[in-house]
């Protein structure tokens, strides 16, 4: 028989147990969700989903309030001008998580991964540039003058978010060197158009907030050899979002800056050690961040005539092949000249179909890009709404153009592979083994 429980005594205070119970449950549900969303290839087909929802939504009866949802006023005191509405807070704001978890990637990577010595480091940031360079060329060289020729910096930038949901979706036809070659060409690209939007645009850089964020930098290298936990990175990342916002530069970059200051080495005695944080974050990265971010901005009208008016015709076959051609073409050419330079084989750790396949995938880009559109063609809707669409049209043709190379790579490999010759059987070695056993 059962023993009755005997009553509390009466100073015993369970009031705080339904929290703790709430905590423990949702660190197993997070925990749960972490490991079905660490395979990639959800994570891009959600984001893909996503996407299409945006563009069926905006091209719906509807589009009125797909525009009122995510253009509603969200003004914060101190950052309203840089982040005025929902999309401006879906974009600035919760894509710092995912630049976060990206900035622990690249930060233990650098500290005793592939990106631990400087010249292979080096590789993917002057392919960044080489893209770059490459993109605002073809799209001056295709608008060829007129009032389209203002948006050369379109094109530009790449988009880290859709990049990594297209090596997500083609999974193992992106090698784990070149997936992280692109991650970290697509950091470098964002941050290098972000500085170039700030020269061109006209942006007023406020320095004393900018000279809060070095400051905040300066402390995490400076103790970045002492961090065994990553509370510095996190507790430093909101006041250096807020002093990047304040200075007038893209504040979620403080997602990356942060814990690639920190360098946190990977201890097994830390309470909240970059790996483990990386598992706390990813799930929230890809079942609430990117996805959002796909809703609010993938949403084009594709109805009605998009080109009719002067220039707009210019501007979108601009966007588009700077996208497919200029871009890819950039990054290979800088990639393969910056690691001759700095005697580095292979960038990305394949060969030259694997890095064009890569390079293809860098031209899906939409974030950044919009910022360019809406800075170039101010005044001028029809102009903004070519940009627009080439941005998206762009985008897909980069994304099936990098996948089509990239599986027909794997496939030439996976027939290599099943073509070569078996290994020729020992004389008496089956015996022996037999022997042996």
């Amino acid at each position: 028989m059962a023993r009755p429980s005997s009553p509390l005594p009466a100073d015993v205070d369970r009031s705080g147990e339904p929290a703790r119970t709430a905590a423990r449950r949702l660190g197993r549900a997070l925990r749960g969700a972490g490991r079905y969303w660490q395979d990639e290839r959800r994570s891009g087909m959600l984001l893909a989903v996503a996407a299409v929802v945006a563009v069926v939504w905006a091209s719906s009866p509807w589009r009125s309030g797909y525009e009122s949802v995510w253009g509603h006023p969200a003004v914060l005191a101190g950052v309203g001008s840089i982040v005025p509405d929902v999309r401006g807070w879906v974009d600035d704001g919760a894509m710092t998580v995912f630049f976060l978890v990206v900035g622990l990637e690249i930060g233990r990577e650098r500290h005793a991964g592939s990106l631990a010595s400087w010249r292979r480091a080096v590789v993917p940031v002057a392919a960044a540039g080489g893209g770059m360079a490459g993109a605002a060329l073809v799209y001056a060289a295709v608008v060829h003058g007129g009032a389209g020729a203002r948006g050369w910096g379109v094109p530009m930038a790449t988009d880290i978010a859709l990049v990594a949901g297209a090596a997500a979706v083609l999974g193992d036809r992106v090698p784990a060197g070149l997936r992280l070659f692109l991650v970290t060409l697509a950091v470098a690209d964002d941050v290098g158009s972000v500085a170039v939007l700030a020269v061109v645009s006209g942006t007023h850089l406020a320095l004393v907030p900018l000279a809060v964020a070095a400051a905040l930098a300066a402390v995490l290298v400076a103790g970045r050899r002492r961090w065994r936990s990553a509370w510095p990175v996190v507790l430093a990342v909101v006041p250096m979002w807020v002093a990047l916002a304040r200075g007038g530069v893209e504040p979620s970059l403080a997602g990356v800056l942060a814990p690639v200051c920190a360098l946190m080495p990977d201890s097994r005695s830390a309470r909240l050690s970059g790996p483990r944080l990386e598992r706390v974050l990813h799930p929230v990265s890809a079942l609430l961040v990117l996805p959002l971010f796909a809703l609010a901005n993938v949403g084009v009208d594709i109805r009605g005539p998009l080109l009719a008016a002067p220039g707009t015709v210019g501007v979108f076959a601009g966007v588009v092949v700077a996208r497919m051609v200029g871009k890819p073409a950039g990054i290979v050419l800088a990639a393969f000249g910056g690691a001759r330079a700095v005697r580095v084989h292979r960038p990305g750790r394949v060969g030259f179909s694997g890095l064009a396949g890569g390079s293809a995938l860098a031209g899906a880009g939409f974030t950044v890009p919009l910022l360019f559109a809406a800075a170039s063609f101010a005044g001028e809707p029809r102009l903004f709404a070519a940009a627009r669409a080439g941005l998206l049209a762009g985008s897909i043709g980069s994304a099936a153009l990098g996948a089509a190379i990239l599986s027909a790579r794997r496939r030439q490999e996976l027939g290599a592979s099943s073509s070569a010759p078996a290994p020729t059987a020992v004389p008496g070695a089956g015996s022996a083994g037999s022997a042996g056993s």
